[in-house]
């Protein structure tokens, strides 16, 4: 499997180099972040991370706040994760911002997908050296479409939370309740898997636990709920990436568009114990 981040990372251990969070309090998000933060460290890079809130990039509050501005640093390193596209708006505006504002950035392995504005336009008028990482093939083929100025490179590489393994989560276990199966369905724009599908499941297994683990709790009560169950239903790319970690059976559901194909196809289908299950 090709990590062209990895392979870029190395030739910035002797920089002065800015993470950014763009928080959104997803279960996820944080698990992306620890994978990086343990790459960087394991590459001996030093770094700072910064939190930016989500808020501040949305239409209501985006005049409001003082925007991204880490020039001091020779790098500004954004997070990855699903969020530069034209569902969530607020990290497009997020990543515009920092190139506009910034000396080189980088982003890591992300999902991209527009069906609303051309990404090469929005970033032809900026000479910020960028590099975009892609964290499946899709995403990867339609940057390369995107017509991207030449300051804008584009890479291939898997989303960071496969950095971690099963000892660097284990340690957040407390106890939670035990459970035959986890069924953990998005309830937002990215969801495609009808209610009748969910039913089905829940009737067929004994003792589920039915909730968006991902978006409810602490940290470590999200961890804890890979204990127990011996089969996961999700279309949170998150919790599929955690059950085959665990070693857990997992059958994963598509999304609005290919970010859950995508990752399936580049990294999740190395697993045994994951099947893909397109929604039509």
């Amino acid at each position: 499997m090709v990590d062209d981040f990895l392979a870029s990372l190395k030739s910035y251990r002797k920089k002065k180099v800015c993470v950014v969070n763009l928080s959104r309090g997803n279960h996820g998000d944080t698990l992306i972040v620890m994978g990086l933060k343990k790459k960087l460290r394991d590459l001996n890079i030093e770094f700072d991370l910064k939190h930016q809130n989500w808020k501040t990039f949305s239409y209501r509050h985006f005049f409001d706040y003082k925007k991204v501005d880490y020039s001091n640093y020779d790098l500004t390193i954004i997070r990855g994760g699903g969020y530069i596209n034209d569902i969530w708006w607020p990290g497009l505006r997020f990543l515009l911002d920092t190139v506009k504002r910034n000396e080189e950035v980088i982003v890591a392995p992300q999902s991209y997908w527009f069906r609303q504005i051309a990404l090469g336009d929005k970033l032809k008028q900026m000479r910020t050296p960028v590099k975009l990482f892609a964290r499946e093939k899709y995403s990867y083929e339609f940057l390369r479409g995107s017509l991207l100025p030449e300051n804008v490179e584009v890479g291939l590489a898997p989303d960071s939370s496969f950095y971690l393994d099963r000892g660097d989560l284990e340690k957040y276990f407390v106890n939670a309740g035990k459970y035959d199966a986890l069924l953990c369905f998005r309830k937002d724009i990215e969801s495609r898997a009808p209610l009748y599908v969910k039913k089905e499941l829940e009737n067929k297994n004994t003792n589920p636990l039915v909730e968006d683990i991902a978006m409810v709790g602490s940290f470590e009560d999200y961890i804890s709920k890979f204990k127990s169950p011996k089969i996961i239903y999700t279309d949170r790319l998150h919790t599929a990436i955690l059950g085959c970690i665990f070693d857990k059976e997992v059958q994963f559901y598509s999304n609005t568009y290919w970010k859950n194909k995508g990752v399936y196809e580049y990294s999740l289908s190395k697993f045994k114990n994951v099947k893909f299950i397109e929604v039509v």
